[in-house]
């Protein structure tokens, strides 16, 4: 009983510290040149762009139902 609780926590643990990892390697690797800003720029005003009628239909589908 006890060794499976104790495999069980383990897992949980090393689950949470994948996830760390996984997260401090992407934030750290933001800061790593070449930073590209006037593209990244560019990406996010052509994904709010091409997005606007996706959210103008679902706030009218909510809307509707509200």
């Amino acid at each position: 009983m006890l060794s499976a609780l104790s495999i069980g926590l383990r897992n949980v643990f090393g689950w949470f510290g994948d996830v760390a990892r996984f997260g401090w390697r992407g934030l750290s690797s933001v800061l790593k040149p070449p930073l590209e800003l006037p593209e990244i720029g560019r990406q996010i005003y052509e994904a709010g762009y091409r997005s606007l009628p996706l959210i103008a239909a679902a706030g009218f589908a909510v809307g509707a139902v509200m």
